[in-house]
C-alpha cells in the first residue's frame, strides 16, 4: 500500500513511529507527503524515507492515481476542507479523530464517501483495543442484560504542554478537548446508539469564555442514557462504566495505547 502524509507536526511523528510496529510495515510505501510549511516536509522526507514532497494539495490530488491511501494528521479546524476535497476527487484516507467539528458536516462526508465509493476512517483506536474488543464480546452474550447507562471519560491537557488561548473572534475553536473526548463520546454511541437528546454542562476558561471541560448528558434513541466527560485542562486517563439490566462492566486502562485491562 502507498500512503500520502498530509501534515508534519507531533502527531505524523507518532504514526510515522507506530508504523514500524506494525506486522504490516512491509507491505507499507511512504509515497508522499504534504505541509504547509514545505521545510518541515522536506525534513520528514528525510528522516523517514518519504518518496516526494508535494507543494500543495492540489498536486497531491493530481497525483492520486499513483498512490492508494491519504493519511490527514492536521490540526482539527483543517479536517473538513481538507477530507471534503479528497471526497470530491474520489481519494481513501484515513483521518486523525474528530472527523470534523460538527455532526452536520460529518454527515455531509459520510454521504459524500457513500455516492462516491470511496473509504472514509476515523481514526477512533480505542475502539480497536484488545479490552474494548473483549468488552463488547462479553456484552454480546448478554452477560450484564440490556445496558441502559454508562459513564465514560477521557480529560486530557495538550501535548504540546500548553493549554488553549484562544482568541474571542475565532469560529473554529471547539472548546473542550475534543480530539481526545471523542474516546468517550465514541464509547457511549458505540453502545447505546444515536442520540436523541443531549445537553451539557460547562467550565469556562478563567481567563476566557471558550469551554475547558464540559459534561455531555444524553439521551439515546433506544432509551438508554450516557454522561460524556471531556476537558483540555484537566487530566484522567479514558475509563468507562457499563450499567445493565443483570449486572455492570467497569473498563479502566490506557486503552488508546491498545493494552488488555478490562
Amino acid at each position: 500500500m502507498k500512503i500520502v502524509l498530509i501534515g508534519s507536526e507531533r502527531i505524523t511523528k507518532w504514526f510515522l513511529d507506530d508504523l514500524q510496529n506494525t506486522k504490516c510495515k512491509d507491505q507499507i510505501t511512504l509515497f508522499g507527503i504534504y505541509n504547509l510549511t514545505y521545510e518541515k516536509a522536506l525534513q520528514y522526507k528525510d528522516i523517514y524515507q518519504i518518496h516526494k514532497v508535494y507543494q500543495s494539495l492540489d498536486e497531491l490530488i493530481q497525483d492520486a492515481t499513483n498512490f492508494d491511501l491519504v493519511y490527514i494528521g492536521t490540526s482539527d479546524a483543517t479536517h473538513y476542507e481538507i477530507t471534503k476535497q479528497l471526497l470530491s476527487h474520489k481519494i481513501n484516507f484515513f483521518c486523525e479523530k474528530p472527523l470534523t467539528l460538527s455532526y452536520q458536516t460529518v454527515q455531509e462526508l459520510y454521504d459524500l464517501a457513500t455516492t462516491n465509493n470511496v473509504l472514509l476512517f476515523d481514526g477512533i483506536k480505542s475502539g480497536f483495543s484488545p479490552a474494548y474488543q473483549m468488552m463488547k464480546a462479553d456484552l454480546k452474550t448478554g452477560l450484564i442484560g440490556t445496558i441502559e447507562y454508562l459513564s465514560a471519560s477521557h480529560a486530557k491537557v495538550s501535548t504540546s504542554g500548553k493549554k488553549p488561548e484562544p482568541k474571542s473572534n475565532d469560529k473554529n475553536f471547539v472548546g473542550l478537548h475534543l480530539a481526545g473526548g471523542m474516546y468517550a463520546l465514541f464509547i457511549g454511541l458505540d453502545l447505546l446508539g444515536p442520540a436523541q437528546l443531549v445537553t451539557h454542562l460547562n467550565n469556562a476558561y478563567s481567563t476566557h469564555n471558550a469551554i475547558s471541560t464540559s459534561i455531555l448528558n444524553i439521551s439515546h434513541k433506544n432509551q438508554g442514557i450516557s454522561k460524556i466527560i471531556a476537558s483540555d485542562s484537566l487530566s484522567s486517563e479514558l475509563s468507562a462504566q457499563i450499567l445493565g439490566t443483570k449486572g455492570y462492566i467497569k473498563l479502566g486502562g490506557n486503552l488508546q495505547k491498545y493494552n488488555v485491562d478490562y
